[in-house]
């Protein structure tokens, strides 16, 4: 049976044992053994999406579309690594929810007054598909072509065909007051609509989760046993078994429903935040065909990605071999190289940097035996309990492993071997590494190639342009929006960089030092070339010929404003 799932933004919806037809969205089938990585990988940054990801779906073939509300704009990735931007022409689309079709057609709910859910084409523009006079916080379209809308502020759910041009729409569920009767709603937000039309709604004031056997508006409420009470749940959706996956927003985790109790899967310190391990507000959900969960992290600006692994399998790399010992049968004797370290002083290393540990390994038997070498590798916070999914790229032997760069995020790592000596008594031996994996420095490019001395002349333009030649050893690509950009400039040896009352005066500031003037002849001769501030133009005839000048950029990060980074130009 294939269970209809869709997960959805700022609402939750849920669906329990219906046989649907084709959707347009992934339903992974997974057996118990099934876990994911508590540990995620950031796929967006903070200001890819604006700084509030506002909505995620991700299509049958892997293409996820993520709505950015704050540029009112549709960022498309697909998986051949080509992505797609979709500015909508319309200044008053403000994407916050999204649902794609099998023919790949774009429905948005935007955040205006008129309550538009709009159709979005390649060109940028957008038709009305359904106005309803208020926002509505989630959308989804069913498979007999019906559009529901999620009215948040009017605690009510409304319907629309899109096989009509009428623009009559009624209410399926939830009143205009608010309340928690079993018709009665309380700021719903995620919608979930069944094969057989039944709604699920996410009734994010009332703390629950409310099923609704369409026409029949009394709503019988979802319980999820084994767990904590549900805190403002917002995002919702199913796998192909049936099991819910539900975004517990104010609880800042990701649970899921099981045949007899439910289960925290990620952020279940009970803690909000930023760290790799931690979500804050999460809002929606979204499966690939893998079964990995890409999560909107709202409060941190980022979708994070949590990929899936076999939590049966204790080892994440295991050799076999046979050698010959020279005593008697007692425990083996490891040691790992490099050796000295614990949970507080682990061994340091760069993430841009790739490393070995080694083993030696003294076996006690008189007799050639077979023995069985086991890595495991887990990520640590308050302790070490998260086993991490390695790929194709770590190479094990029957006594080394090998990290090539850039394999594991930054964080600390507990590194484990075990020694099995077949069919001798308690003889297994494990030994183990604790590895802190640190990010490596940035370096700072103002131009391009690294140059950090050029000669120009005072009547061309210069672009200063950090956001694209700096480099990131620790990732493929210098992500630019992470980054809050300051330029300065001095007259070399002849002035310092100008201050004032002891701080430092940008180029673009308009403020005076006496004792070390502006490199500027025109105090306006300069531009930001986009919105981020990643690149600076100082404007043609600004700069005095046959001087030297030197440029500065500093760079304070976003998410930890105590991580600066700088560069020069000569």
């Amino acid at each position: 049976m294939i269970y209809l799932d869709h997960f959805k933004l700022m609402i939750i919806f849920l669906s329990i044992g219906e046989i649907v037809g084709v959707v347009s969205f992934n339903q992974p089938r997974f057996n118990s053994c099934t876990a994911w990585n508590g540990d995620a990988i950031t796929f967006a940054a903070n200001g890819t999406l604006g700084n509030r990801p506002s909505a995620i779906f991700i299509d049958s073939n892997d293409a996820i579309y993520g709505a950015d509300a704050d540029n009112s704009q549709i960022i498309i990735w697909y998986t051949n690594n080509t992505n797609k931007t979709i500015t909508m022409n319309n200044s008053l689309t403000t994407p916050n929810s999204v649902f794609v079709t099998n023919q790949q057609q774009i429905y948005i709910s935007t955040d205006n007054t008129t309550g538009d859910i709009r159709q979005v084409l390649n060109t940028g523009a957008t038709s009305v598909a359904m106005r309803v006079g208020q926002i509505c916080s989630d959308i989804f379209i069913s498979l007999n072509n019906t559009l529901y809308c999620s009215m948040r502020d009017f605690h009510r759910v409304v319907s629309k065909s899109l096989n009509t041009t009428s623009d009559i729409f009624g209410t399926v569920a939830g009143t205009f007051c608010s309340g928690s009767a079993s018709d009665q709603l309380y700021l719903p937000t995620g919608i979930y609509v069944t094969d057989n039309f039944s709604l699920y709604v996410a009734d994010s004031g009332n703390n629950r989760i409310q099923y609704f056997a369409l026409p029949d508006w009394n709503g019988t409420t979802i319980t999820f046993t084994g767990i904590s009470a549900l805190n403002s749940p917002t995002g919702i959706m199913l796998d192909g078994d049936g099991n819910l996956y539900v975004a517990d927003s104010g609880n800042s985790r990701i649970i899921r429903s099981g045949p007899s109790a439910a289960q925290c899967l990620v952020g279940c310190s009970g803690s909000s935040g930023s760290s790799v391990s931690q979500l804050s507000a999460p809002q929606y959900m979204a499966f690939d065909s893998n079964g990995n969960i890409y999560v909107t992290d709202q409060n941190n600006g980022r979708i994070q990605k949590f990929v899936t692994f076999d939590s049966c399998v204790t080892t994440m790399m295991s050799t076999t071999t046979t050698m010959t010992a020279n005593a008697g049968c007692f425990p083996p004797t490891v040691t790992l190289i490099p050796s000295s370290s614990s949970i507080s002083s682990p061994i340091q290393f760069r993430r841009a940097h790739d490393f070995t540990i080694a083993s030696l390994i003294q076996l006690n038997c008189n007799n050639s035996i077979v023995i069985t070498t086991q890595w495991t590798v887990k990520s640590c916070n308050s302790s070490c309990t998260n086993r991490v999914l390695l790929d194709s790229s770590v190479i094990t032997t029957a006594s080394e492993l090998y990290i090539p760069e850039r394999t594991l995020p930054c964080g600390l790592y507990e590194l484990s071997f075990k020694v099995t000596m077949s069919h001798v008594p308690n003889s297994n031996l494990t030994n183990t590494v604790y590895v802190q994996i640190s990010s490596s420095e940035k370096k700072v490019n103002l131009i391009s190639y690294g140059t950090s001395m050029i000669t120009r002349g005072y009547l061309q333009d210069l672009q200063l342009n950090p956001g694209n030649y700096s480099v990131d050893p620790d990732e493929d690509n210098f992500d630019p929006s992470m980054w809050k950009y300051y330029y300065y400039c001095r007259i070399y040896g002849v002035s310092k960089f100008p201050r004032f009352q002891s701080s430092l005066i940008t180029i673009n500031d308009m403020r005076n030092d006496s004792s070390n003037p502006s490199c500027l002849t025109n105090r306006t001769g300069w531009r930001f070339d986009n919105a981020m501030n990643s690149s600076f133009t100082i404007l043609s005839g600004s700069l005095q010929s046959n001087r030297t000048y030197q440029f500065m950029v500093q760079m304070e990060n976003l998410q930890n404003s105590t991580q600066l980074i700088i560069g020069y130009l000569l």
